[in-house]
């Protein structure tokens, strides 16, 4: 039987495409890391949006490295600790997980203190993401807090958590 059904044609990654590098990651159909003329190309399962995520970290474009924002978006840090410990990247994850352990702290006494502006990049739902992301790496002291602001979701708490 012959494969009919037509591959959508790859397309170069805008942000994270070198053209003087030796490897081709493809997700989803984008390509995206370095290339030269001929070189490995390798297929990963993760989404797009994701892989960007991490590439940036490591592979800074032009100006000044981007390689940690001052305000990382929550998606960057849930993104970079699952990838991070997918591949084994365990600088990467405990730096991701100590900027959200500003934030989701086991000090309920200073959590408390927080003003509501101090929080205001992060959503309550999201805490749902904490409380995942604290179960992947082994990271309890992120408990006390996010599971707080799950209750605070009530019945809401059955529509989840999206992450890119």
């Amino acid at each position: 039987m012959e494969d009919t059904e037509e591959k959508p044609e790859r397309q170069r990654d805008e942000v994270v495409w070198f053209e003087d590098g030796n490897v081709i990651l493809v997700a989803q159909e984008v390509d995206a890391g370095l290339r030269i003329a001929e070189c490995p190309v390798v297929h990963l399962t993760d989404s797009t949006k994701v892989l960007r995520h991490l590439l940036r970290m490591y592979m800074p474009s032009g100006g000044e490295s981007s390689y940690w924002p001052e305000n990382p978006t929550f998606d960057m840090l849930i993104a970079l600790i699952r990838l991070g410990h997918k591949y084994q990247l365990p600088n990467l994850v405990q730096h991701s997980l100590d900027y959200l352990k500003v934030y989701f702290t086991d000090d309920f006494e200073r959590w408390s203190e927080y003003e509501p502006g101090d929080l205001a990049h992060f959503q309550p739902a999201q805490a749902i993401g904490v409380v995942n992301v604290a179960r992947l790496t082994g990271e309890t002291s992120l408990l006390l807090t996010a599971l707080l602001l799950c209750f605070t979701l009530g019945a809401g708490i059955v529509d989840g958590f999206e992450r890119e």
